[in-house]
């Protein structure tokens, strides 16, 4: 089976002017991921993350100035991939591998990754959304 010839951008592009800019030289992307997590959980994961990193970035002041950043410049982003109907939302709550799971789900229903590189004998990925038995 050929697969499309994908490229994935981590984090980008964050804000509208760059995405308006991303598309005039490379095109409109066909899918774009984001990854929904409630802003108290990813407050709690940054605290978290602080007591270990040593990153300054990772208190209380500036995460909320962060978190505010977000919604204010990335958010017109999601909003306009959504209206395209290019974006997919991912469950980003629970564990690193649920997350994992249902991010492969949704490259494997957008067409981009083949399910059989991830059928087992107890678990396949279902249109449905997850890993289904």
């Amino acid at each position: 089976q050929s697969l499309p010839a994908v490229v994935l951008l981590d984090g980008f592009p964050r804000a509208l002017d760059q995405a308006l800019a991303f598309e005039s030289a490379l095109g409109t992307p066909e899918l774009a991921l984001f990854f929904e997590c409630p802003q108290e959980e990813m407050r709690a994961r940054l605290t978290s993350r602080g007591t270990t990193s040593g990153r300054a970035d990772d208190e209380e002041g500036v995460i909320q100035r962060r978190l505010r950043t977000f919604v204010d410049t990335s958010m017109p982003v999601v909003d306009m991939y959504q209206t395209r109907g290019s974006l997919r939302r991912i469950d980003a709550t629970g564990s690193q591998q649920q997350v994992y799971e249902r991010f492969v789900h949704t490259l494997v229903h957008a067409g981009v990754l083949p399910q059989q590189l991830f059928a087992s004998p107890t678990a396949s990925v279902s249109s449905s959304g997850g890993t289904c038995s």
